[in-house]
């Protein structure tokens, strides 16, 4: 693997927050002014839709579909549909901090204020949070078919919907 150094003038501000590969191959990167997507031949261009708004999270989900976290909701962006904000039933109105995919198509958004929701296709539902989760959550993964929260005080592992912690 080789790291090369990408000219980053066009992005609407730094740092870069989040960076996902589109279906289409282009890169995308979330600042906290907007979303820009860069290919190769054409350098970096803004994604209009999502211009001033603080994008925390990315995720392509294998159809291809670019999922987006800002500080306003979660968005969809979809190759020749633009992007769309998500419907009210869903994290939308939740500032989004990260956006991951377990194996078999379920994606799982955190927003804060400890909620973690999940969906396979339009409908949206909030995930149970461990009971005796006390710390904030502080990271998600999905690995080993179990979706993983990171806390101040450990790991947490959620497996056919039973919670498992990993003291730190």
């Amino acid at each position: 693997m080789a790291f090369h150094r990408l000219d980053v003038a066009g992005l609407p501000s730094l740092p870069v927050l989040a960076v996902a590969e589109g279906a289409d191959s282009a890169i995308y990167m979330g600042t906290g002014s907007g979303l820009s997507r860069w290919q190769e031949d054409r350098g970096i261009e803004p994604v209009a839709e999502l211009a001033g708004q603080r994008v925390n999270a990315l995720h392509t989900r294998g159809d291809g579909t670019l999922w987006a976290g800002t500080a306003a909701g979660l968005w969809r962006l979809e190759a020749g549909k633009g992007a769309a904000l998500m419907a009210d039933d869903s994290p939308a109105a939740s500032r989004i901090r990260d956006i991951v995919e377990n194996s078999k198509g379920m994606l799982y958004v955190w927003a804060v204020d400890r909620e973690i929701w999940r969906s396979r296709g339009v409908v949206w539902q909030q995930v149970e949070l461990p009971r005796d989760l006390s710390a904030d959550i502080t990271a998600l993964g999905s690995a080993e078919g179990r979706l993983w929260l990171g806390t101040h005080e450990g790991v947490w592992a959620n497996e056919s919907a039973i919670w498992q912690q990993y003291d730190a």
